[in-house]
């Protein structure tokens, strides 16, 4: 003798469905990049690289044209070169944060040259 399956009432699977699109809509879209969110949101940033990164192909860009999609670099004294820019991504991941991830763009010779994560 098989236990009989319960059945979830339509109503509820719907509403079910509903939660589960929403949570899903506000995970994604709080990871997309614009440069509006970038400037806004400094302790998101970290979240936005993905997208940021499929979205732009900084090798080669000249400084200025990385000012125009990522606005004015982080101010901060931590790993300036002169040939480079630093913007901080906010609390570096895992569970336990204890310090900031930072994002370091290099130039020669007037264009990005390399593009580095790291944490202070």
């Amino acid at each position: 003798m098989q236990p009989e399956e319960k059945q979830v009432p339509p109503k509820k699977k719907i509403k079910l469905r509903w939660i589960l699109l929403i949570v899903v809509i506000i995970f994604v879209n709080s990871r997309i990049f614009t440069t509006n969110r970038w400037i806004a949101h400094p302790n998101r940033r970290g979240k936005m690289l993905f997208h940021l990164s499929l979205m732009h192909d900084f090798d080669g860009m000249t400084e200025a044209e990385v000012i125009e999609i990522l606005g004015e670099e982080s101010n901060t004294s931590f790993f300036q070169t002169g040939n480079n820019l630093v913007y901080c991504l906010g609390p570096e991941p895992g569970l336990i944060s204890i310090d900031d991830a930072w994002m370091i763009i290099e130039f020669t010779d007037g264009v990005v040259s390399s593009i580095n994560v790291t944490t202070d």
